[in-house]
Parts: C-alpha cells; structure tokens; sequence
C-alpha cells in the first residue's frame, strides 16, 4: 500500500521523503499451485466495470496534465508591447510538448519558488517592457511535502499506463475487485492534486484579467504612458545628468542638460514629439513626474533649473 495521504477537502499533505509503493493485486500473491477452482469464469459486465475505470483514471491523469501546461503557459511571460503576446503563444507552445515529469520539475523550478530571474530589457528602451509572473512562497515543509506528492503522482501515472495491465490477470475473478478497488484508491490520490491546480489555474485567470481590465481602462492607460516615460533613454539620461553634475545648491540648468542630451540622444530629441507625445523638452518633464522645475532670474532675464523630486 501507498503510505501517502490525502485530506479530501485542502491541499493533500504528503510526508516528505515518501515513497510510492505500488499494490500488487492477488494474482502476484497467488501462488502457482492454486487450485484450479479458483480460475472462475468473470462475466463481461465486472470486466468492463475495470476497464471503466482504468479510462476514468487515465482522463484524471490526462486532465491533471493538461492543468499543469495551463498553468506553465500563464505563469511567466516577459518582453516588449509589441511582441509579448507572441512571446506568450511561444511559451505555450514549449509548455505544450513536455512530458508530465518535465511540467512536474518546471512547475517546482518556476511556481513553488522565487520564480526565474528577469531578463534586462534591451538599452535604450524604444517601447514598454511587460513582465508577468506567478509564484508561490512554501512555508514550512509545504515545498517538500508537496514536491512528495507530484513525485507519488508522476509515479502513479506512469504506473497505469506502462505496467497495470501486466499485472491484472483477466482471467481470475478476484482480481477484479481487487483492481476496481485499486484503481478507485488511486483516484482519490490524484483528485486533490486536480483541485489544486484547477484553483491555481481560477486565481491566475482571473488575476490576467483583472490586469487586462486596468491597463484598458483610463488610469491603467495613463500609468503606462506615465512609466513609459520615466523609463524611456531620455528622462533616464536627464535623471544621471541631475545626479552627477547638478550645483552645490542641488539643482541643474535644463540648458546644460539639454545640451548634453543632444550629444548622446540627438534622434530621441529630434522626434521627441513621435515618440513621447511632447515636443519641447520641459513639458516631457512635467509629463513624466520626476523633476521639480523652477525658473531664476539671470542676466535681466529667466533661466530653468531642475532637480529630481524626492519621494521619501
């Protein structure tokens, strides 16, 4: 017997370290000497009910595995505006030709972890950069114990489709029971697992949709305009430009930055309007929310200065 457990109504506990121990069905037991009385003719109706059962477990195990490239495809997607939902049907794709132990270890390696590392967006910037994630923080033993169960399962599975029928000898009626009652068994190991993953696959489809929603709706689409600018090559420069060479009083001429802008950024100021929505440098500034600007008077005249806003 399987010394592995599963609460029927919360995530199945598992002890860490088990084993799954496969049940040998009498016929195994059975030694060769058994009278022959024992050999009973088994109706076509209790042969069928195992073969029932066999189909019904195999769909569970088919079921699970298509839940886990469900939930492979959403957890992770990351790269620019114009090419994330190709980025996302690749990821799809790649998911799609694992085996069931592969989506057991990328399941581990990416979900019941700190996640991947993020990639660095290319430098300079030329459009958004998108990056969605999914993970989840095992407290406790939670990540052994359940790493325990997905490896019971892989087992299981694999167990049913490759050497069930080997064992099951057809001809012997009190095997059948002892198959049904297998087979029924096993089934109430994997229907936790199921539960599991449908209610992570409900909580990341409804999460994407709720992002989907705010980035349609007026807020969402001004917080992207407003990070596009604060990320694009132009406020970043103007950001180091503050830092390194502003006054002792901490702020710095805009016309000295404009200057040393046109020098490393000359295109980005030349189509700035195209670009960022702006044609003059000040007003992409007030866009972007991350200067104080202040006009001083100098030489009968006015001059702007800047200085990166503190947030503290």
């Amino acid at each position: 017997m399987s010394n592995i457990q599963y609460p029927d109504s919360r995530l199945p506990h598992v002890r860490a370290g088990a084993k799954l121990q496969i049940d040998r069905l009498p016929s195994e037991r059975r030694a060769s000497s058994m009278s022959e009385s024992t050999n009973s003719v088994v109706p076509d109706a209790v042969r069928d009910e195992v073969w029932r059962r066999i189909g019904r477990n195999l769909l569970l195990f088919q079921h699970i595995e298509e839940m886990m490239k469900a939930v492979l495809s959403l957890t992770s997607v990351e790269g620019p505006a114009s090419s994330i939902q190709q980025k996302g049907a690749q990821r799809a794709e790649d998911v799609h030709r694992k085996t069931l132990g592969q989506l057991k270890e990328q399941y581990f390696e990416e979900v019941m972890s700190e996640g991947l590392p993020s990639a660095e967006p290319p430098q300079p910037l030329t459009e958004a950069w998108f990056r969605f994630s999914y993970t989840i923080e095992p407290q406790g033993d939670r990540l052994d114990r359940d790493r325990a169960m997905f490896d019971a399962l892989v087992s299981e599975r694999n167990d049913l489709a490759h050497h069930f029928l080997a064992r099951w000898r057809t001809s012997y009626a009190n095997d059948h029971q002892a198959a049904c009652d297998y087979l029924d068994q096993q089934r109430e190991r994997a229907l936790p697992v199921r539960d599991h993953l449908k209610s992570i696959l409900e909580a990341l489809l409804e999460h994407r949709q709720q992002v989907a929603e705010y980035l349609q709706s007026d807020e969402g689409k001004r917080e992207m305009q407003l990070a596009w600018l604060q990320q694009s090559q132009v406020v970043t420069l103007l950001v180091e430009f503050s830092r390194t060479r502003c006054r002792p009083d901490g702020w710095t001429l805009l016309a000295d930055a404009g200057r040393w802008l046109r020098e490393l950024a000359g295109d980005d100021i030349d189509h700035m309007k195209e670009r960022y929505g702006h044609r003059q440098l000040r007003r992409l500034m007030d866009a972007a929310e991350l200067f104080e600007i202040v006009d001083e008077p100098a030489g009968g005249g006015n001059r702007a200065a800047y200085r990166v806003r503190s947030f503290g």
